[in-house]
């Protein structure tokens, strides 16, 4: 093992996460969404976002777990506005 970046790949190939070389940090997620860092945290405690890889005390986030879960997120919302 040479880097965190190994250590991530490995993690994300055993946990079934296609990171395709894309993954986010808190601070880059917090900003994407418009949210402060803290929020992604207190979300990522809860167990609310998908795609979360931990290396110690290393957190990054497989972008493309995320925009499949916003883009469910935003499938579900517009069904129960339809009903």
């Amino acid at each position: 093992m040479d880097s965190h970046s190994d250590i991530l790949a490995m993690l994300a190939e055993a946990a079934g996460v296609a990171l395709e070389g894309d993954v986010l940090t808190v601070e880059e997620l917090a900003a994407q969404l418009r949210v402060k860092p803290k929020t992604v945290y207190a979300a990522i405690r809860r167990k609310q976002i998908p795609g979360i890889l931990r290396v110690g005390r290393l957190i990054r986030i497989s972008r493309s777990s995320v925009l499949a879960w916003l883009a469910g997120q935003d499938r579900e919302a517009r069904s129960r506005s339809q009903r």
